[in-house]
Order: structure tokens, then sequence, then C-alpha cells
């Protein structure tokens, strides 16, 4: 997977977190990690740009 790509899902899950979190100042990542369907391990992971998610994860996160 390129870098360039990478570094796009990043700022995009980034972006997406914070206005999850807008709408609920009490959301964690812990929650937001719920509604996704994934562990908060994973999804901090996402949000430093440390990994991404499989074809799954990213069904989950399109219809969210």
């Amino acid at each position: 997977m390129s870098a360039e790509w990478k570094s796009v899902f990043q700022q995009r899950i980034n972006e997406l977190y914070q206005r999850a979190k807008d709408r609920d100042y009490k959301l964690t990542q812990e929650g937001y990690a719920t509604k996704l369907g994934t562990s908060r391990n994973s999804l901090r992971g996402w949000l430093a740009g440390t990994g991404q998610p499989d074809a799954d994860g990213f069904a989950r996160i399109s219809r969210i």
C-alpha cells in the first residue's frame, strides 16, 4: 500500500473521529472503535497512521 494512500486514510479517519466527537463530546476512542466494530488499539493505529483496516473494516467505516 502506498504511503500517500495511508496518509490520506489517516487524515480522513481523524476527520471522521473529530466530527463524531464534535457531535458527542463524551465520545471516547473505545466508544468510537465499538461503533466501527473494531478494537481501541486498532483505531489508535489508524489514527496514528501505523495501521489500516481490512476490507471488512473499510466497509463498516463507509456504512457509518
